[in-house]
């Protein structure tokens, strides 16, 4: 199905209507009465389905807990849990994850629930994925164990839900080199009808930053690159650094660099504009400006490639914007006409040109 027809879809579904007020809450409060419901026969499929790494002494899920030490859900067994991070509108944290688990005992099943994939290995955190179109699976199994026909609708209602919800990101996903820069027109339109753009923006902006960071890592040998969180100066130094958030509804991907102390250079994607930035602190922040200068004069940083003064931002005898005491950047509009392709290529030729920023102890960068 297309995207219009999926959405047709979800809109008849009264659960996806009822999901719409709490999506995420939701979903755990279904799961967690289904395993109330059914101990016995939801039980056996979910130690059925994670028997192959771990142990059951027995299959009767005997406990359910909601919003337990911030775990989104707990399904008890009588020797192990199953603790469940449930992901719908949001894109999957390492560091939430690492966090988490960190928080319970080591030898429970960590379970991310999840719409959109991670972009990094679960397995190194010790974290099994269940993705909602193979909850939609273990929910199909219990079907035909159920004799209350109320149940069996509500649940057949809640399948054919996630697996258009699940289907829904399928037609998204991109091309670098027929897409275009533009998340905001008709398909976002179509999600915002349904009160799903937040998570339009979120999955498209996770896999630009996948995009992105596999370009660089193929066409940047001199640096490692990651996928991280921005600004965490003392674990990423000397790294490029990718990032992306969600602010006001708008996405924002940050690719950061810095060899340096107390002074980060960036990259930023914001929307419809492309950012340089310089992001200082200590007594670096003292001095942005005069560090921002010279690089401006010394033909480093702050200036765009094939760009006219008069279309980089701030105007009317600005040279800088700030955002807060610590940033300051200068801008160009992205044109929803920017073929994915042609902004890889952007990144890349300012990424260099970042990674190459001196650090003599002699100039006013150091």
């Amino acid at each position: 199905m297309t995207v219009p027809e999926i959405i047709t879809e979800l809109k008849k579904s009264p659960l996806f209507n009822l999901s719409l007020s709490s999506k995420e809450l939701f979903h755990s409060n279904f799961i967690a009465w289904i395993c109330e419901s059914y101990q016995i026969s939801f039980g056996e499929i979910l130690a059925n389905h994670f028997a192959e790494k771990f142990n059951f002494s027995d299959k009767k899920i005997i406990k359910v807990q909601r919003e337990t030490r911030n775990l989104d859900l707990t399904i008890e067994f009588n020797s192990i849990k199953i603790i469940i991070e449930n992901k719908v509108k949001s894109v999957p944290d390492r560091q939430q994850l690492i966090d988490y688990k960190g928080k319970s005992n080591s030898n429970n099943i960590f379970v991310l629930l999840t719409i959109i994939k991670p972009c990094f290995e679960l397995k190194d955190l010790g974290w099994e994925l269940l993705t909602y179109r193979d909850l939609g699976t273990l929910l199909s199994d219990l079907i035909n164990k159920i004799t209350d026909d109320y149940h069996k609708k509500l649940i057949l209602d809640y399948i054919y839900f996630i697996n258009n919800l699940s289907d829904l990101l399928k037609p998204l996903s991109l091309n670098i080199e027929e897409s275009f820069y533009d998340f905001y027109s008709s398909d976002y339109n179509l999600f915002k009808e349904i009160r799903l753009h937040d998570l339009y923006i979120k999955y498209n902006y996770a896999e630009l930053v996948k995009e992105i960071e596999k370009y660089l890592k193929s066409n940047l040998i001199s640096k490692e690159v990651k996928i991280g969180k921005r600004y965490s100066h003392e674990t990423n130094k000397n790294k490029v650094v990718i990032s992306t958030t969600l602010v006001n509804g708008k996405g924002v991907i940050n690719i950061d660099f810095s060899d340096q102390d107390e002074i980060i250079y960036g990259i930023m994607l914001d929307g419809g504009r492309y950012n340089h930035y310089l992001y200082a602190w200590g007594e670096k922040e003292k001095e942005k400006i005069e560090i921002a200068d010279k690089l401006q004069l010394d033909k480093k940083w702050f200036l765009f490639d094939n760009v006219n003064e008069n279309e980089i931002y701030p105007k009317n005898g600005k040279n800088y914007n700030r955002f807060g005491k610590s940033m300051i950047y200068r801008s160009i509009k992205l044109n929803n006409d920017t073929l994915l392709s042609f902004l890889l290529e952007r990144i890349l030729k300012d990424v260099k040109k970042l990674t190459g920023i001196s650090t003599n102890a002699n100039n006013v960068y150091n």
